[in-house]
């Protein structure tokens, strides 16, 4: 996908006793309005690097404003690199360099990061939903098997009310007084689509659906989800061909086959969504669907 380089960051964070709100607050900064803990790590590593090249009193400032280790982030960095050598011994990437361009043609891709974050941690899947309450406007955050869950105070969204999209994926899951999600990362529904389980298309009480792994559903024209299923085939029988005979993707050979099927994937990824979509409404851009929502299979439409 083009995005090796932002893959493989963590989350190094470390709080100051007395400092936690003023912690917090430097964590959402460097969220950037992601929405995604996953992809405030990535920032605060970059803006690690950043510092270092600029001097070593400024790398030091940065993270200690920032909240951040500088030996945990050096070990990161390290792993990285081990990472990258395991790629260039398989066959994936033609570089050890982790910023090697060719291999990065997609870093700067928010959307499609999600989608990459999506891969690796589905079927952590929470949904969430608008709350009622007049006293507080807030989400509320479903999974499948707990139900009712709370996004953690350390969490970039844990006070987030406007989210783009109904899903957010999740990497750790932990249970003091309440279940909360540790981590989380607000993703589309091409994210799952592309990313999640295996899908089908059906038809739940004369509207057309396309669903994840039967129970993450989207009402869709049978057309789009039709193109949909088509390209998620052939990304699925492109990743096989991967396994069994791994090499680069030549991101400058248009017409290979795979170039075409990721590109088409990242392109509805990029730019296929409808940023203008009320909350909790995401939508295939340019298809009105009346009462267009995604929804747990046993969930009625309203």
């Amino acid at each position: 996908m083009g995005i090796l380089y932002a893959f493989i960051c963590f989350w190094f964070f470390w709080s100051l006793k007395g400092k936690e709100k003023v912690a917090d607050a430097r964590r959402k900064e460097l969220s950037k309005n992601t929405k995604s803990d996953h992809l405030t790590v990535v920032n605060a590593f970059a803006g690690w690097e950043e510092a270092q090249r600029c001097s070593f009193r400024y790398e030091k400032d940065y993270c200690w404003e920032n909240f951040l280790s500088s030996n945990t982030l050096e070990m990161l960095r390290n792993m990285k690199g081990q990472f990258v050598e395991h790629l260039l011994a398989a066959g994936f990437v033609n570089s050890r360099s982790p910023k090697d361009p060719k291999s990065n043609t997609n870093s700067d891709n928010e959307k499609l990061l999600k989608a990459v974050i999506c891969a690796g941690l589905y079927p952590k899947v929470a949904k969430i939903r608008p709350s009622l309450s007049k006293k507080r406007k807030m989400v509320k955050v479903c999974t499948k098997t707990d139900g009712t869950v709370n996004i953690h105070p350390k969490s970039v969204n844990v006070e987030e009310t406007e989210f783009h999209h109904n899903w957010l994926i999740y990497h750790l899951k932990m249970r003091t007084s309440s279940i909360y999600l540790y981590d989380c990362t607000e993703i589309s529904p091409y994210c799952l689509l592309f990313f999640g389980g295996d899908i089908s298309i059906q038809k739940d009480k004369d509207q057309e659906t396309i669903a994840v792994d039967e129970w993450i559903v989207f009402q869709s024209p049978a057309r789009i989800a039709q193109l949909v299923k088509d390209l998620r085939k052939e990304l699925d029988g492109l990743l096989q061909e991967k396994i069994e005979n791994p090499h680069p993707v030549d991101w400058d050979d248009s017409k290979s086959r795979d170039t075409a099927v990721l590109t088409a994937i990242i392109d509805l990824i990029t730019t296929q969504e409808n940023e203008t979509v009320s909350n909790y409404f995401p939508q295939f851009q340019d298809e009105t669907v009346s009462n267009y929502a995604p929804r747990f299979q046993d969930e009625p439409y309203s």
